[in-house]
């Protein structure tokens, strides 16, 4: 490992020792006397749709100042395939509905970007933030519903900004939101913490509850549900795609869940892991690397996973890892070795670059190193990596983790629990 290797390593680490988040909050707390939130709201994105309709409560039960930005869509480096993943997020939110005492149009889809336009014209208008709540819920619910005609009847009766404005608005709130750290709407942030969507509103809640705001009942609710879904068996078992990547620490806090629902359900988990977008040619803004390290570190203390000291692998560590894979796969210990080696990387700061470091990963598994030496000369693992990438674009989503049970895809180690929930209705736990 190179000296600024070593050096990025210890800043990482000690960004996300608790010392620092300790430091942090009490800054947070000199700073923002007032406990302002700042939500930021992107009109075409489904999880700002989702989060307004959460926001008048959390209002009503915490006694904090809420701010509403809104802002326009990522820049293209942060968001590199908008298409897919505003296709696939208005499935997401169609399915969190399912779940969740919150609305989304059943028949959802991209939005029309004039119908954008004009949600914008309206939302930029200047207006009392009760009302500015009203609004967002009555123009998300038109424009998600591709109800041109109710957009234009909120913007006569809510009023709008001239078209000349729009452009010049929201660069001026997207300057904002990138000078307070961050890259795209759906967002709720509380002095230097971020909390993405519906998926993060309890982490808000429980700081705020720790600054004796209140301990009111969480303003995320789930729903009683009707179990619709249907899983085929093949040969005996479900089959279950995990798209992984050896550099995504979201891909880590996922492996030792799904080990366990491969150990208690009948399924067929079959990974297929990825390169990581940078390594594909794809850059990640400095802001989002630093905002997913720290929503990491805080999701894995949630789940009990070892997180922390990090070692990234991207480059050459990436690659022997993933020219062993091949290996575990044949001796049947796929998920255990990628569980091994995130381990390394992310929690004990183990170069995979380096032999000495890799075959402790390799080892402790119950895999030979001499066998996991002949398996890094050999390169037909690239062949692979592009068959799951193909793959992975084939099922409509681009990140990991990603992955298919049945008809239902998804993205992100935070719909887990979706999995579970249709193996628990539908499969036969073994333990």
């Amino acid at each position: 490992m190179s000296l600024k290797e070593k050096a990025k390593g210890a800043v990482i680490n000690a960004l996300l020792g608790e010392r620092t988040l300790s430091l942090r909050r009490k800054l947070d707390s000199i700073r923002n006397r007032t406990h302002r939130v700042t939500f930021y709201y992107q009109a075409d994105d489904p999880y700002s749709h989702v989060l307004a309709q959460l926001m008048p409560e959390l209002v009503a039960r915490y006694p904090i100042d809420l701010d509403a930005v809104v802002v326009p869509s990522p820049t293209a480096e942060a968001n590199p395939e908008p298409e897919l993943r505003t296709s696939f997020a208005a499935r997401d939110a169609r399915e969190l509905a399912r779940y969740y005492e919150i609305e989304f149009p059943a028949g959802a889809e991209t939005p029309d970007a004039s119908h954008v336009d004009l949600a914008n014209r309206v939302l930029l208008h200047k207006r009392a933030l009760p009302e500015q709540l009203t609004a967002m819920q009555e123009v998300g619910d038109a424009l998600w519903s591709g109800d041109q005609r109710r957009l234009e009847e909120l913007q006569s009766g809510l009023g709008g900004v001239a078209p000349p404005e729009v452009e010049a608005a929201l660069d001026e709130s997207s300057a904002k939101l990138r000078s307070s750290g961050h890259y795209q709407g759906g967002m709720l942030q509380y002095g230097t913490e971020w909390y993405w969507g519906l998926d993060r509103v309890h982490y808000l809640e429980k700081r705020l509850e720790a600054e004796d705001l209140g301990t009111a009942e969480s303003v995320v609710r789930r729903r009683d549900i009707t179990p619709r879904d249907e899983l085929r068996e093949e040969n005996g078992k479900i089959p279950l795609d995990f798209y992984y990547s050896f550099r995504s620490p979201y891909s880590h806090i996922a492996v030792g869940r799904m080990i366990r629902l491969r150990d208690r359900y009948p399924i067929d988990l079959r990974v297929k892991p990825v390169l990581p977008m940078v390594m594909r040619g794809l850059p990640v803004p400095r802001a989002k690397q630093l905002y997913i390290i720290q929503d990491v570190k805080r999701e894995a203390k949630r789940l009990g996973v070892p997180f922390g000291r990090v070692c990234d692998p991207v480059g050459l560590g990436v690659e022997r890892a993933f020219s062993i894979f091949p290996y575990a796969v044949r001796e049947g210990r796929a998920a255990e070795f990628l569980e091994s080696a995130g381990t390394g990387c992310w929690a004990e700061a183990l170069d995979l670059a380096a032999d000495a470091d890799l075959r402790g990963v390799v080892e402790r598994v119950g895999l030979d190193w001499a066998e996991a030496e002949r398996s890094m000369k050999d390169d037909s693992w690239r062949k692979l990596a592009e068959e799951n990438r193909e793959a992975l674009f084939g099922i409509g989503l681009w990140g990991v983790p990603s992955f298919k049970l049945g008809d239902y895809t998804t993205w992100g180690q935070d719909r887990i629990w979706i999995l579970e929930d249709k193996l628990r209705r539908f499969g036969n736990p073994t333990s």
